[in-house]
C-alpha cells in the first residue's frame, strides 16, 4: 500500500460505513427485509423535507468518497471508493428525477 495510506484508508472505512447506516436508515423497510431489525419500527419518510435531507447526505458523501486521493489507496480500496462515488451520485441523481413523487 503507498505511504500514508493508513488514514486515507480509515477515512474511506467510516465513509463506507457512514453510507451504509444511512441507507438503511433511509429504507428501514428494505434493512427489515436483509435482517437488520434496528429500525423495525419506521416507514421510508417520502417528504420533500427527507428527500432533500436525503440529497444532501447522498452528495456529502459522494463529494467525501471524491476527496479521498485514490493515490493513497490500494486496489480494493480504489474499488470501494469508485463505489462509494458512482452509488451516491446515482442515487442522488435518481433521487433528482422526482419519480418518488409519483409513487403512491
Amino acid at each position: 500500500m503507498p505511504d500514508g495510506s493508513e488514514s486515507a484508508t480509515t477515512d474511506l472505512v467510516n465513509l463506507a460505513d457512514d453510507f451504509w447506516d444511512g441507507f438503511l436508515r433511509a429504507k428501514p423497510a428494505f434493512a427489515t427485509v436483509i435482517g437488520d431489525r434496528r429500525f423495525d419500527d419506521r416507514l421510508e419518510d417520502r417528504s420533500p423535507q427527507a428527500m432533500q435531507s436525503e440529497l444532501r447526505r447522498l452528495d456529502s458523501v459522494g463529494a467525501a468518497a471524491t476527496a479521498i486521493d485514490p493515490d493513497r489507496l490500494g486496489a480494493t480500496e480504489r474499488i470501494t471508493r469508485q463505489m462509494l462515488i458512482d452509488e451516491a451520485t446515482g442515487q442522488a441523481t435518481a433521487l433528482r428525477t422526482g419519480l418518488h413523487e409519483w409513487t403512491v
